[in-house]
């Protein structure tokens, strides 16, 4: 059984390599969030004086349960993709479209919590849906939004490299062939 074990483990691979790498991917989507939640509380411990080691412990787990149902939400479509039973997403083209997609999304939304480190100190709550009603009639969100990341360069290199670490962390699930049929 030692040297069956092994084939059989080759022969069925396609049944799990598919889902353990999309659980990875989503893994990997809540790391760089938790690495975004610890910028914020540093960049901004001064408005949390008084916080315990136990706060701080029931914040991050608040915040990791918050973080999974956000990552869900967010990739919705890219779970769907990666989770059909279809030939076609064994397919390069298709690996490399669904890698994209999750790059980007994720890309947006680190790039939203990063926005929020420095938003915070203005208005003392993370960003809502109010947020972008307050800025719906702004003409110069380009220009608004080209100054924060200069005056918060540091935050622009932290995204840049979160995203980068994104794309070359990503994992596929490598099947570039049709699987043989079962015996």
């Amino acid at each position: 059984t030692f040297f069956v074990l092994p084939m059989l483990t080759n022969k069925y691979r396609y049944l799990y390599k598919t889902p353990l790498t999309l659980l990875y991917n989503l893994a990997l989507s809540l790391v760089t969030f938790t690495i975004c939640r610890i910028i914020f509380l540093a960049a901004n411990i001064s408005y949390f004086p008084n916080l315990s080691n136990a706060q701080l412990f029931s914040l991050f787990e608040g915040g990791i349960v918050f973080d999974i149902s956000a990552i869900v939400y967010l990739n919705i479509l890219y779970i769907l993709l990666m989770a059909t039973p279809i030939y076609l997403k064994e397919k390069e083209s298709y690996q490399r479209s669904v890698k994209w997609l999750f790059v980007v999304t994720n890309g947006i939304a680190i790039v939203a919590n990063l926005i929020d480190v420095v938003y915070f100190r203005y208005t003392d709550h993370r960003t809502t849906a109010s947020t972008f009603k307050e800025f719906s009639n702004e003409g110069n969100i380009g220009t608004i939004i080209e100054k924060g990341m200069v005056a918060n360069w540091y935050l622009t290199i932290i995204g840049v490299i979160l995203i980068f670490a994104l794309w070359k962390l990503y994992k596929t699930s490598g099947l570039k062939q049709r699987p043989q049929k079962l015996r």
